[in-house]
């Protein structure tokens, strides 16, 4: 069934376009934001997300043999 409309109905349009400045300070921002998170975080936090990560792949592990 044809409702008549060339276009797709979900195509994605993006404004901007390829602008090379904006991918730089979009780059910019994000590793700017990493290295907050890397420096604010105190140590014991990532300890526990690192304890966290690894009962989930032992539980994937269990879960798969």
């Amino acid at each position: 069934m044809h409702c008549g409309k060339d276009e797709m109905p979900y195509e994605k349009k993006y404004p901007g376009g390829n602008s090379l400045l904006l991918r730089i300070a979009g780059a910019l921002f994000i590793a700017t934001g990493v290295l907050i998170l890397i420096f604010c975080i105190p140590g014991w936090a990532w300890l526990s997300l690192i304890g966290v990560v690894l009962i989930v792949v032992g539980i994937i592990l269990i879960l798969q043999s």
